[in-house]
């Protein structure tokens, strides 16, 4: 190889000081995506006029028509690595291969049995979020509407639990709250009166948020 390993090298310490810029600067939120220049040519990015102009928009799209076009060679790579390896230990039980390339083609297929493992759980956390968020009101964390028509339909399905008993709660002049003191105050007050309902519930009680100031609470 000569001084082409120097080449890689310097390649990816380049990269790796990118990347460690990038961090830094996303975490002290002064990145800037794409700066806007204006009629006179300055720019109104806090860096000043640095780098090529680029319009948001523009930055966006490219940002965009990149990122499928990433994906497809991320997998394309994975799925040729794998193949590769499963074909020398195919191969190696037909003519001598050596043991370094049996070697690294076990490792490839671990490493591929592995990442597939550990996508099969992302996906499962992913689904079990999904299902959570979808019934949870965002505001309190109490369940929503959806929630209490399911639980009501798996209680009233079971014989035991025939008998329940559903209150309808609502705050009265709460859009008086709205309008004097803000939505902001508003929300605190909804997320206060949630804590002060469950704080006073039994454990096989159900309180759920149906939207607005309505509340719902089901009973044994």
């Amino acid at each position: 190889m000569g001084s082409r390993w120097a080449l890689l090298v310097c390649g990816l310490l380049a990269f790796t000081a990118a990347d460690v810029v990038y961090g830094l600067e996303v975490t002290a939120g002064t990145y800037v995506l794409a700066r806007r220049w204006m009629p006179d040519g300055r720019s109104d990015s806090p860096h000043g006029d640095v780098g090529r102009p680029v319009s948001p928009s523009a930055g966006q799209t490219a940002t965009r028509a990149a990122r499928p076009a990433t994906r497809a060679a991320a997998l394309a790579v994975s799925s040729v690595a794998t193949i590769a390896g499963l074909g020398v230990l195919i191969g190696g039980t037909q003519v001598p291969v050596s043991r370094l390339a049996v070697t690294l083609a076990g490792v490839t297929l671990m490493a591929a049995a592995v990442r597939s493992e550990l996508a099969v759980r992302l996906l499962a956390r992913m689904a079990d979020q999904r299902l959570l968020t979808a019934t949870t009101d965002e505001l309190t964390g109490l369940p929503n509407r959806r929630a209490l028509y399911a639980e009501a339909n798996t209680r009233l399905a079971e014989p035991r639990n025939s008998r329940q008993a559903l209150l309808m709660l609502d705050l009265d002049k709460f859009k008086e709250v709205n309008d004097s003191l803000g939505h902001r105050a508003g929300d605190q007050l909804l997320v206060q009166v949630g804590t002060r309902l469950r704080e006073n519930l039994r454990d096989g009680d159900l309180l759920a948020r149906l939207g607005g100031d309505e509340f719902a609470v089901m009973l044994d």
